[in-house]
């Protein structure tokens, strides 16, 4: 990881960001699928959680998206000097995205190997895996965003 951005805690907290956004999704069907009508009173407490279970995703992957901004916020100076030494702004960016789109991957592919143990169905991942990409593309646009502003205000 001599290239890379990211350093290794990085890394492996940004795969656990994302492993809890999908765990949390698959957790959520789980319980969905499971016959809760013998127990009335827990029923009750979980059609809560099935039926805001779109809120809930949400808002738990909302959680990555201020860890990225956080990221690139910590990473800021360590980016402008890698601008100085001869990187271009452009490769940093893809450089960037390639490394959190492989640690999305990943997470996503252990969160469906989980699912297929426990025969929890993993479509329902595929909108949480596009919520996270946004996000991913919406922290990479704050940091052109905060690049460019600073560039104009020097």
């Amino acid at each position: 990881m001599s290239k890379s951005l990211f350093r290794t805690n990085e890394v492996i907290e940004l795969l656990f960001i994302y492993l809890f956004c999908l765990i949390v999704n698959s957790l959520i069907t789980y319980i969905s699928l499971h016959d809760w009508s013998d127990y009335i009173v827990l029923e009750s407490y979980i059609s809560l959680f099935i039926d805001y279970q779109n809120i809930i995703i949400i808002a738990v992957s909302f959680i990555s998206l201020v860890y990225h901004y956080q990221f690139n916020r910590r990473k800021a100076t360590e980016v402008r000097c890698k601008i100085i030494v001869g990187d271009y702004l452009f490769n940093l960016l893809l450089l960037h995205i390639s490394l959190n789109l492989m640690i999305l991957l990943l997470s996503f592919s252990i969160s469906s190997l989980i699912n297929l143990y426990f025969n929890i169905p993993f479509l329902s991942n595929f909108s949480v895996l596009g919520i996270l990409v946004i996000y991913i593309f919406i922290s990479i646009g704050m940091m052109i965003v905060n690049d460019v502003f600073k560039k104009v205000h020097e």
